[in-house]
């Protein structure tokens, strides 16, 4: 943990996973966040004594993102196993898992009114889920064309939940609506995979960065 203001480092987990730390959370009331790694594990950590208070364990491979619910109790996580998992952290237990047919999930996002999940990965499409129904409930090609389909390593959805973001292998972010499944607009600007995307507030303008070393703004209107 750093200081927003100074940079100045604050406090430090060492060791919190056997290898290296691919996701982080941090929970709405501030009182513990929830990591991934590479390993496959999902931990849970008090901020106050940086201890550990739960250790979720049923992914095999590395975890590729996790999401906490607001109601700080239901977290969602990813991984290169091809399964998205929902958990309990009250009781310490798997609720339900999605997985996908072929090839690991490279990262997902979850829609704002928390009933929509979607996912993009290996497979190179972008799936919706419901995570009470066992099987995806749309399938979309990753590029308009599908014989240019990318890998998509990023995706993120809008605040108001109207459309979502996605760039991957091909150095282009693509604008999608979710409703209809269709892209609204395309960027070109990076030389290398696109690695992470976020909407601005006003989800007026999208932020991404690249294996390229830049990080680009986009406006959207």
């Amino acid at each position: 943990m750093f200081g927003s203001e100074n940079g100045k480092h604050i406090w430090s987990i060492d060791n919190a996973h056997k290898k290296s730390v691919t996701s982080i959370q941090l929970s709405k009331n501030l009182k513990f966040l929830c990591s991934g790694g590479e390993e496959g594990d999902v931990r849970v950590w008090e901020m106050k004594s940086r201890q550990m208070i739960s250790h979720l364990k049923e992914h095999w491979g590395k975890i590729t993102n996790i999401y906490l619910y607001d109601d700080d109790i239901h977290l969602v996580s990813s991984s290169r196993d091809k399964t998205i998992l929902l958990w309990d952290l009250k009781n310490e237990k798997r609720i339900s898992s999605n997985q996908q047919r072929m090839g690991g999930i490279n990262n997902f996002d979850v829609t704002p009114d928390q009933k929509l999940v979607i996912s993009t990965g290996q497979d190179r499409k972008i799936t919706y889920w419901d995570l009470n129904q066992p099987r995806p409930i749309r399938l979309l090609t990753s590029n308009e064309n599908p014989k240019l389909a990318d890998e998509c390593n990023a995706l993120c959805i809008s605040h108001d939940g109207h459309l979502f973001a996605t760039g991957g292998t091909n150095q282009v972010v693509r604008i999608w609506d979710v409703r209809e499944g269709k892209v609204l607009g395309v960027g070109y600007g990076h030389s290398d995979s696109v690695t992470c995307l976020a909407f601005s507030h006003d989800d007026k303008q999208v932020v991404s960065t690249g294996l390229d070393g830049s990080i680009l703004l986009w406006n959207i209107f």
